[in-house]
């Protein structure tokens, strides 16, 4: 996952891969920062039941990151969307804090 090249209001292209496919999209500087919300919320959640679990950059879009399935052996199945193509990978709640954090950097850099 990479927030690569920025865009043309200041945000970031966003670039979620499994190995095999990638899907990618533009997020504003609010979605930025509300993608990042989501993930802390979750990250902080006492159960992660009671976490966002999933994040769709514009309202009625078919774009979406999902995060909402946790096994605790595994960790969260990450399912992403362009509308598109989807794919599919697994991250640990220290993949998800790192995602969290580089989102962070990239608001701060904005």
């Amino acid at each position: 996952m990479s927030a690569n090249s920025g865009t043309y209001d200041g945000g970031r292209n966003l670039e979620i891969g499994d190995g095999v496919d990638a899907v990618s999209f533009d997020l504003n500087p609010t979605q930025m920062r509300e993608l990042h919300d989501a993930l802390t919320a979750t990250i902080t959640a006492d159960d992660f039941a009671d976490a966002p679990g999933a994040y769709w950059p514009q309202e009625n879009d078919e774009r979406y990151i999902d995060w909402s399935v946790f096994e605790y052996e595994r960790g969260f199945s990450l399912e992403a969307g362009d509308g598109t193509r989807t794919v599919d990978l697994t991250l640990t709640v220290k993949q998800l804090q790192v995602w969290r954090d580089q989102l962070a950097t990239e608001l701060s850099d904005g």
